[in-house]
């Protein structure tokens, strides 16, 4: 979800804790626990700021089962596509607090389903209750237009922060129509961290998957730490250390024993 993407299925976010952004379709987009976020089929989309505790749930729907659970009748009962206009239908909304457990039980039970049957049977009655639940939620937080220059950067960094090119932000920012003053200011205003710490954040991420996908085959230690630095767009492991520290408030040795429980 770093990386800028669209899909043709329907997306349910359902927030169980912490918080993060979007941006959606050049929208900047908060996420509070207990929200609901519908992403429409083809809608473009980018995390690009989450705490550390956020986690949510992300269920999709192909469009044939969405007809499926409309029955052809379009009464409201399901989400078809809200109007572009529509503004209310693309942010999301506050769900009261059992709701949004509610859903998220039922969830639990779809991602654990044992046949085809019960899993399409639970996603038609998600779809459903979720979607009523989200049409009677009050609270609609609003979601503030972002500075296409800096939709611009995120994207960007997204997809190429672990990059040697993304040393240049003067560069970057060139890219971007602006100085990399007047960048650095709209960016921390409107994002809420500044461009560095989005770089060295996104870098961070990637490192982080790599160091993930090499733990799997069973290679152990520094060295696979330091192509994880690498592979981030860290020039060091000191640099790749410091901002685990700084991002997850101990070193990724640490956080690796603790996820091997102790071993």
């Amino acid at each position: 979800m770093s990386q800028s993407h669209r899909h043709d299925e329907l997306e349910l976010n359902l927030v169980t804790a912490g918080r993060a952004a979007y941006v959606v379709d050049g929208r900047r987009v908060e996420l509070n626990p207990d929200a609901a976020l519908w992403l429409w089929p083809d809608q473009e989309h980018l995390l690009i700021q989450s705490s550390e505790a956020f986690a949510m749930w992300v269920v999709v729907w192909r469009q044939d089962a969405v007809r499926a659970a409309a029955g052809g009748d379009g009464d409201g009962c399901v989400p078809l596509g809200p109007a572009a206009s529509d503004a209310a239908l693309l942010a999301p909304r506050a769900l009261s607090e059992r709701v949004a457990a509610d859903l998220c039980v039922v969830a639990a039970g779809i991602a654990r389903a044992r046949s085809p049957g019960h899993e399409a049977a639970g996603l038609a009655w998600l779809l459903r209750e979720a979607w009523g639940a989200f049409l009677a939620a009050e609270d609609v937080p609003s979601g503030s237009r972002l500075h296409p220059a800096v939709e611009g950067a995120a994207r960007w960094l997204g997809a190429h922060a672990h990059e040697p090119a993304a040393d240049d932000l003067d560069a970057l920012a060139a890219r971007c129509g602006l100085s990399r003053s007047r960048l650095s200011r709209l960016f921390a205003a409107q994002v809420g961290e500044t461009l560095a710490a989005h770089r060295q954040r996104r870098r961070l991420e990637a490192a982080l998957r790599h160091l993930g996908a090499a733990g799997r085959d069973g290679t152990p230690g520094r060295a696979t730490m330091l192509d994880a630095a690498f592979a981030g767009g860290f020039g060091s492991y000191p640099a790749f250390y410091r901002a685990h520290v700084a991002h997850l408030g101990c070193g990724p040795a640490e956080a690796r024993r603790a996820e091997r429980g102790g071993r």
